[in-house]
């Protein structure tokens, strides 16, 4: 039987933490007793949540705002887990369990030279570079 409320918030941090700080996947199993399929589903949730909770501390203008940061693959979590790990600091396991209230944000990476041409174009006609 699957955790709910408080319960499964607080499975959810703790499947985070310990696979940003190196534990794999599969030594995961026995002790939350679920399917590797079922660890990487909740780890790359708590991703889409920490990144909805920079997205929108940004977008409210908080003074606490962080920028978003690339979290939607596993790999992408071991590589900014500094960043994530002090967000989830922030977060409670009520939010941790609750559904995502923004289903989609990306961010979005340049490629090429006429993308990051066109950027810089666009903040400096709106007045977003001084």
């Amino acid at each position: 039987m699957r955790a709910t409320g408080e319960a499964l918030g607080e499975e959810r941090r703790c499947m985070f933490e310990n696979y940003c700080h190196g534990v794999d996947i599969e030594q995961m199993k026995a002790p939350f007793q679920r399917s590797a399929k079922e660890i990487e589903e909740d780890i790359l949730f708590v991703g889409r949540k920490l990144l909805e909770y920079r997205f929108r501390r940004t977008a409210d203008g908080s003074r606490h705002m962080a920028p978003p940061v690339a979290c939607s693959t596993l790999l992408d979590i071991r590589l900014n887990a500094r960043a994530l790990l002090g967000t989830l600091s922030k977060c409670g396991n009520l939010y941790l369990s609750s559904s995502l209230i923004l289903g989609r944000v990306h961010i979005q990476r340049p490629k090429t030279q006429s993308d990051i041409d066109e950027i810089d174009h666009r903040m400096q006609t709106s007045g977003a570079r001084n």
